[in-house]
Formats: C-alpha cells, structure tokens, sequence
C-alpha cells in the first residue's frame, strides 16, 4: 500500500472518512460493558441489519464484501452490504494486505549485532524498517545523521548506526529505558570481543541454525554467552484486553501493555561508580541513578513498580504492543521529567548517542541533541511506534526545523492522542490539520479505543476466551445496576472500575473476584443462586454481543485511517512555506506480525 496522493484528494478522502465515522459515531462510542444496560442492540443497531447479521457465520460476515459487490441500495436506509462495502472502500489497507500471511521466521544473523535479544515481531519491524529507511530515504538523499524519536532500548537506532553506518542519537523520555539501551550495548561489545565472527559462522556451520532458529522464535538469543541479555518477547493486545479494561482502567491504560515480561539485569560492578575500570555505559548507569530521573512514567514502554532505593532494571518490565498496539517508544502525554541526561555515546560505536529528555511541543530537537549531532549537514528524523501524541510533536519539529531533511514515523496506541477536551494549555494531537480543524473534527475516547483493534485478528478478538471476558464484564454490570443498586447514574458506572480479571474459573468466580476488586465484602454480595440467574437470562444473547462486537471492529480500520491522512494532510498544508519536496505513506510491515504497519514519510527539496 502506498498513498501518495496530493493534497485535494487527500482532504476529499479525508472528509469522507470523517462524515462515514460519525454517521456510526454512536456504535463506536459505546461500549461493550453497558451492551445489556444501554441496550445496545435495539439502540444502536440498524433493524434492517439485525437479521443479516444474525444469519452469518463470523467467517461469512468478515467476507461479506468480497462475496458481495452488488451495487449500492436504492433505499434510503444503507444496507448491511453498503455498509460493509464502504468501508472496504474508504480504508487506506484492503482486506487483502490487512489478512497478508507472515513469512516464515528466517534464522538468526550472527553479523547483524541489531538482532540480538529481540523478539521476532522487533526483527521484522526494524529491519524491514531500516532497509526502507535505507533504500528511500538515506541512500537518496545522502543523509549521514539520523535522530530517533522515542528509541527505547534502541533497537532500531543501533541497526541504523552498526549496520548502516549512519551517526544516530536515540531520544528517550524514560532513563529506566535509556540504561538499558545502554547495558544492552555493553553487552553487545563484551559478547562480540569474545565472539569473532568466524568462531560465530564455524559454530552455525556445524549446524547449530536449527537450535538458534528454535530459540529465537521464543524471543531468546541464539548464543549462551549472550543469555543475561533477556530483553522481552513482545505480544500483542487482544480485543478483551482492550475492550474488557478501556471503560474500567482510565488512568493506567493497562490496554497498552504487555504481561510478565522480565526486564534486563543490571550486575553491581556496573551500578558501582568506585570500580576501577569504569566504562562510559557503567558512568552512564551512575549518572542515570544519581540523578533522581527513575521517577516512574505510566507509559506503553516503560518499567513499572520503581519505588526508594530500588534497583529500577531489577522489577518487570511492562512493554507495549497491539494487535494494534506495539510500541519501541515513550509517550508525550505521560512523561514526568523534562530533564536529560548527557549524551554518553555507547562504547560499540562512538556513532550512537542515546540520550534521556522528554520531548515537549517547545523543545528544539536539535538543541536537545547538542553537540551529539553536525548542524551544519542535514539530518534525518524517525521513529518506530511513536505512542499517542509523540508522533504530532515529532512532525511539528520536522515542521520548524529547516536542518531536517526527511522524517519517517510509525504511530501506534492512538488510545493516548489528546484532542480538545482533554487538553487546555497545549496543542492537541487531533486533528493536526486545519482542514479537519475547520470541520471540528472530534472522535472521543472510546472511538479512539477503537482504532487499536487489528483487522488482522478480527476472528480471533471477537470469539473464544475474548468474547467470554466481554459477555462476563456486561452481565456483571447488570447485576451491578438490578441487583446490587449499585449503578444510578452514568457517574456511578464510571466510577465502577472493575478492570482485567485474568483469571477465573466460571461465571460466579469471575464475579467473585471483580467484587472483591471493589471492595464489596462477601456479606453484601449476591448469593451463587443470583449471579447464575443473570448469566441464564442473558446468555441467550451472546451471538447478538458478538455482531455488536463485529460491527464496531470492521469500522476501526477507517479510525486509524483518519489519523494518518490528517496527519499526512498536516504536512501537505504546509509544503510550500517549509520546502516540503513530497509526503506520503506506505505500508512496511506484514499486519499479522505488525498490526500498526504504516509510515508516514516526508522529504525537503
């Protein structure tokens, strides 16, 4: 998929997206945990569509396009087909390139240095990433310097600087993630002076790939002397984790993040400042610690439970991914310190610099960078699944700084982009255009929710263990309103944060345990008898929750679109004043793998 349409196309897409989204803004503002309590289906479900979607099977309704291209209705309610065929026709990836196969996973690559401790998902993205980078952008235009926005443990930065060659500096909100990027590169080097590549390529020769190729699939590293580096294998969000918590878990966005995933571990002669021979990645540790920057940020990347004296690289690390949400980056909307540390080139190579800020809307990228970066040669900005607004800061800063040539973004976790009822001294991050501004654009929490589904992985969100939490999490607020009193008002329902049971064994433990959560002594709770006479009674609606389900996730391919032209548009509108030569998109990475795949690109004459 490439869009590289000019700006009047762009806008009319734009706009016709923008009017099909809110037609149907009542369904995607909804929200599954009042389905039985608002009455979903009668409300909010067009009766000339109840029977059709009943009638097919999931696999039958995720094809209906396909199999059915007649032309549109003549009535003046839209069928179930025209609704359908819309949104085949408005979204930016067909169904086709959405549902593309992953490849089959390669062996691991003793010379590439940027693949070690990365999961599967990381390789595919960073190398189809950095050979797109390569191949249009750098090679192109003669680019020497990059900056990386939102690096994290810089993956992507170190491919870029060892295997391209180029002079990188990774930005990072979090110093948690910085000194891991760092004790990552340490013990890049120490395995790599201990390994040369030919004692690597004998070893493989004695046919070693089929166990490396086992170990790698599972997220480990193929080498036993590269063990401690136990850097995550990165899942992907599921409709339950996102559906079943957006309406519970309004602060934490536990949605964004990934689960019981060990972080890397820091030995004391590199947290000691007093050992002798101190290198600059164990300075950088001390520095890092001292300096009082591992307060805790909620974000999709970044560790969690830090508290005193503790040893912040010693706890769980919380990752972000998604089937829509998969992210190597900070977020703009949840940083906590606008401090940084000093640039402390990893000991590898002097040509990457990772360093600690968070980037604000008032910031100069360049001075953040100093003296890591040449001002007097062009450089190039990208970032891998810049979370939420981050991605709006970084083309404001292509935007206002002439030395940067070209820019290249991967978004993800749109759940985190403010607009403007949640924001009020600082600049929205949708909609970026003025176009979209002049029709008061606005998409509300739950839509954006929405747009982190992956069309990919439809059938799977939508059935199985997902539905069940689903179905468990809507009778439950029933019960909550009928038969515990609990819910008068839609403040009270917002007040009930439930959250994600993980675990439970049946219907009345599921209950059980969520009551507990809100601290309802087991006296005040219904009696088993109860709970099994809510879950009879509406059980006989699972199927018409499932198409509820089905039909809010078809539109959040149209969601995720609009977000990307306006932001595309956002360049376009400013082509002439800043010598933008070009700005579009493409698709880089395979969805099943990948589900946020699409990147945003732009080049200076």
């Amino acid at each position: 998929m490439e869009w590289k349409h000019g700006k009047d196309i762009t806008a009319r897409r734009l706009l016709d997206l923008y009017q099909f989204i809110s037609q149907y803004k009542s369904i995607t503002e909804s929200h599954s945990v009042d389905y039985f309590t608002e009455n979903h289906w009668e409300r909010l479900i067009p009766e000339g569509w109840k029977k059709d979607l009943l009638s097919l099977s999931q696999d039958d309704y995720f094809l209906y396009p396909k199999a059915h291209t007649e032309s549109r209705s003549s009535t003046s309610s839209i069928s179930l087909g025209d609704f359908l065929l819309s949104i085949q026709s408005l979204k930016l990836l067909s169904s086709d390139q959405s549902q593309e196969a992953p490849p089959p996973a390669p062996p691991p690559d003793p010379s590439c240095v940027g693949q070690y401790g990365m999961s599967m998902k990381k390789v595919h993205e960073v190398n189809r990433m950095s050979e797109y980078l390569e191949s249009v952008l750098i090679r192109p235009l003669n680019i020497k310097q990059m900056i990386d926005i939102g690096s994290g443990k810089g993956y992507l930065s170190e491919t870029l600087s060892f295997s391209h060659q180029l002079k990188v500096v990774g930005i990072e909100s979090q110093p948690v993630t910085t000194l891991g990027a760092l004790e990552r590169c340490r013990k890049v080097e120490k395995f790599f002076k201990s390994h040369p590549k030919e004692k690597v390529t004998s070893n493989k020769e004695k046919g070693d790939e089929k166990e490396d190729r086992k170990k790698i699939e599972h997220g480990c590293d193929p080498f036993d002397d590269f063990d401690s580096l136990h850097l995550p294998f990165e899942e992907t969000l599921t409709l339950s984790e996102t559906e079943s918590t957006s309406h519970d878990t309004l602060t934490k966005d536990n949605n964004c993040i990934n689960k019981g995933l060990e972080d890397i571990s820091i030995t004391t002669a590199v947290i000691s400042v007093q050992e002798e021979n101190t290198t600059p990645v164990e300075a950088a540790v001390c520095t890092i610690e001292s300096s009082g920057l591992s307060k805790q940020n909620e974000n999709c990347d970044a560790p969690s439970n830090i508290t005193g004296s503790q040893n912040p690289l010693n706890n769980k690390e919380i990752t972000a991914s998604d089937k829509g949400m998969d992210n190597d980056t900070s977020t703009g909307t949840n940083a906590v310190s606008s401090s940084h540390t000093q640039p402390v080139p990893c000991p590898l190579t002097d040509s990457y610099t990772p360093i600690t800020h968070y980037i604000s809307g008032s910031d100069s990228i360049i001075d953040i960078a100093g003296g890591a970066i040449d001002t007097t040669r062009p450089l190039g900005l990208v970032g891998l699944h810049t979370c939420g607004d981050l991605a709006s800061v970084i083309l404001r800063q292509f935007i206002k700084e002439p030395l940067i040539q070209c820019v290249c973004i991967v978004g993800c976790c749109y759940h985190h982009i403010t607009e403007r009822e949640d924001v009020t001294d600082a600049v929205p991050g949708f909609p970026m255009s003025q176009f979209l501004k002049g029709h008061g654009a606005f998409l509300g929490r739950n839509t954006r929710m929405l747009s982190c589904q992956s069309e990919a992985h439809f059938s799977t969100v939508t059935s199985g263990k997902a539905l069940e939490s689903i179905f468990f999490r809507a009778v439950l607020q029933v019960i909550l309103q009928k038969e515990m009193k609990l819910i008068q008002t839609p403040q009270d329902a917002r007040e009930l944060l439930v959250g994600r049971v993980k675990k439970y064994n049946s219907f009345t433990d599921y209950v059980r345990r969520a009551l507990k959560r809100l601290n309802i002594r087991e006296q005040n709770q219904p009696s088993n008898d109860r709970l099994e006479y809510y879950y009879t009674l509406l059980l006989p609606r699972l199927t018409e929750l499932q198409r509820y389900l089905q039909v809010r996730a078809v539109i959040a391919p149209l969601i995720e679109s609009l977000v990307l032209l306006d932001r595309l548009l956002f360049l376009q509108e400013h082509q002439e004043e800043c010598n933008i030569k070009e700005a579009w998109l493409s698709q880089l990475f395979v969805p099943a793998i990948s589900p946020r795949c699409i990147a945003l690109s732009a080049i200076r004459h």
